[in-house]
């Protein structure tokens, strides 16, 4: 509800879209299952069934925040500078995506950590669906990177400081929609994403 919009930086056009995917934003409705590790589970989220494609967006970038935001830690205990390594299967964008993250625990004062997070991605080629999209395409090649420190006071559900960058290469083979008999156009998607939360 107190989302702002720039018009002079999206323009008109793109105002009244973004104005129209928020409205559909506000009637997302989702939940998931936080472990005693941090580990996120059973992550479901609602779109509704009137939603634009921005709202989908919206929605995917809200999935990507929640799942980044919350770290898994080992089950053994640890210390300032203990390093480790989560590898997990996820769902991004109707795609299954192999994802590697190291992390570091940087500083530990009492419930307070800060930690350092780098991560990997990469997924085998397969067939998906965009959400909100019945059209079938192929990913051909999935590579991504994110890195940025986070801090976490650990008697809070979750972390409320983060300043993390992300790039992702994509490469996808879609039908052609005004004559599918043709060869697929292979669409190449250079992306950035940057997650950046102050506490308040």
């Amino acid at each position: 509800d107190g989302a702002n919009i720039d018009m002079k930086a999206l323009g008109e056009k793109r105002v009244s879209r973004m104005k129209l995917a928020l409205t559909s934003a506000r009637k997302l409705a989702g939940s998931y299952t936080l472990g005693p590790r941090g580990r996120v589970t059973a992550f479901e989220m609602k779109v509704p069934s009137d939603a634009t494609r921005t709202a989908h967006d919206m929605a995917g970038n809200l999935r990507w925040a929640l799942l980044h935001m919350t770290p898994t830690f080992p089950e053994e205990p640890i210390g300032q500078g203990a390093k480790w390594t989560v590898h997990e299967g996820i769902m991004q964008g109707g795609v299954h995506v192999n994802q590697l993250t190291t992390l570091q625990l940087v500083k530990l004062e009492g419930n307070r950590v800060e930690l350092a997070i780098e991560q990997q991605q990469s997924a085998a080629k397969q067939s998906f669906q965009d959400p909100g999209l019945p059209i079938d395409k192929k990913l051909t090649l999935l590579s991504g990177m994110a890195n940025g420190p986070l801090t976490w006071d650990l008697t809070e559900l979750a972390p409320r400081a983060a300043d993390l960058g992300a790039g992702i290469l994509k490469a996808v083979e879609q039908p052609r929609t005004d004559d599918p008999t043709q060869r697929p156009v292979e669409v190449i998607i250079k992306a950035h994403r940057a997650l950046q939360i102050t506490a308040e």
